[in-house]
């Protein structure tokens, strides 16, 4: 087993040995960009499908439910009231989609482009 003196010297010896961690250049920094960027955007759309199949689903019931029941008044205002209830939540996952999925940044057109 080495002394504690021993194992000094040598941790000294190794160190001078290292070098500095060298700065990222541009090239390096635009891949990763872009490789985070791509990520993300991906991220998003495995939310999204989802959330859409979802709300066509829950539109494709409603109307069902509207035809079928036409001339009960009751059934035709509650499933109209369903749509008009979940039609904002549509709105808003088309606006987040728009604003998440648009390429309106360089590097989101950077990514999309990979």
């Amino acid at each position: 087993m080495k002394t504690l003196e021993e194992l000094k010297k040598t941790w000294n010896e190794n160190q001078n040995t290292f070098s500095s961690p060298k700065a990222f250049d541009e090239p390096s920094l635009e891949r990763m960009f872009k490789s985070r960027a791509k990520k993300q955007i991906n991220k998003g759309m495995q939310y999204f499908w989802p959330a859409f199949v979802w709300q066509v689903v829950v539109y494709a019931l409603l109307s069902h439910v509207m035809v079928r029941y036409w001339s009960d008044t009751e059934m035709l205002e509650l499933s109209i009231g369903g749509v008009l209830l979940f039609l904002p939540f549509t709105i808003m996952l088309m606006k987040k989609f728009k604003m998440n999925g648009s390429c309106d940044t360089p590097s989101a057109q950077a990514a999309m482009e990979m």
